[in-house]
């Protein structure tokens, strides 16, 4: 039976659930799981940061220990790295030397590190190179030594300097009997160094 009423029913307009977007709780959460995880990382960060800037440090000095041995060789004179711990820590490279000629007679020598021919902390104009602390922040020179590389490339064989960085890790840069220098890990092997 067909009554010829039709019943219509009226319907809201329901939201759609699929439009894009955030609400604001979501929002909040996932900023405090970036948070969390960001104070996670941020020590192990600060670790590698100062392990790269002790790194740094020792690889330079290395580097200028390598070019000050080449320069003897090359101009046939004597080359000195001086090295000076302390709060404004320092390390100069002299190429002005006597000729190797002039030299004394042993093929290896070390200066006093209490008279350094070139002192680094002084603008004396004998250095060729000079390196000041304020080159590497977070990195300290607790030992410090002057090493004399003779023409031929040999040097007497020293603990030219250790570094500290402000987390206690040290890297020690010794100078070899042939005048290379070699990187080690004071208390054990540190990153791609081994330990001294």
């Amino acid at each position: 039976m067909n009554t010829g009423l039709h019943i219509r029913h009226r319907t809201r307009p329901r939201p759609d659930r699929c439009a894009g977007g955030l609400t604001l709780i979501e929002l909040m959460i996932g900023l405090a799981v970036l948070a969390i995880l960001g104070a996670m990382a941020l020590p192990q960060i600060g670790a590698r940061l100062a392990q790269q800037r002790l790194s740094l440090a020792a690889e330079t000095l290395a580097a200028d220990v390598a070019e000050a041995r080449f320069e003897a060789a090359r101009r046939s004179r004597v080359a000195v790295v001086s090295a000076q711990a302390g709060a404004a820590w320092c390390w100069a490279v002299d190429l002005t030397g006597t000729p190797a000629a002039a030299s004394p007679t042993s093929s290896a020598s070390a200066i006093s590190p209490a008279a350094p021919p070139c002192p680094c902390k002084a603008d004396s104009g004998c250095a060729t190179r000079q390196v000041m602390a304020s080159a590497h922040p977070g990195v300290r020179m607790v030992h410090g030594l002057t090493v004399r590389l003779e023409s031929s490339g040999r040097a007497e064989p020293t603990r030219l300097a250790v570094f500290e960085s402000s987390r206690g890790q040290r890297l020690r840069v010794e100078v070899l009997a042939m005048g290379r220098a070699r990187i080690c890990g004071e208390g054990g092997a540190l990153g791609r160094y081994p330990g001294c």
